[in-house]
């Protein structure tokens, strides 16, 4: 935690904002598109727009890339890997037992 209130409270915002958006999110009306904007922070990506379609979501995976319209700052939120794994083994190595 910073010695600013104000600052931590936007990251916490945005930390909370990560259950809100993509699939399997508490508010369903809420876009995660890039440019979608929370007071001065942007949505810059998600986890499924840098990685291979679907491999988020098949991992359980979710992650969005806030960006400060001021000052440039990227503040990277995750949120907890989510049980709806598609194929649970879609990360083994072939020939590993």
């Amino acid at each position: 935690m910073s010695s600013d209130p104000k600052s931590d409270l936007i990251y916490a915002i945005l930390a909370m904002d990560s259950y809100n958006r993509g699939y399997g999110s508490g508010i369903k009306s809420l876009s995660d598109a890039k440019g979608v904007t929370i007071g001065d922070w942007k949505i810059e990506e998600t986890a499924e727009t840098l990685l291979v379609p679907g491999a988020a979501f098949n991992a359980g995976f979710y992650a969005l890339a806030y960006k400060h319209a001021d000052t440039g700052e990227v503040v990277i939120s995750y949120r907890g890997t989510d049980a709806n794994l598609a194929n649970p083994f879609c990360f083994r190595l072939e020939g590993v037992a």
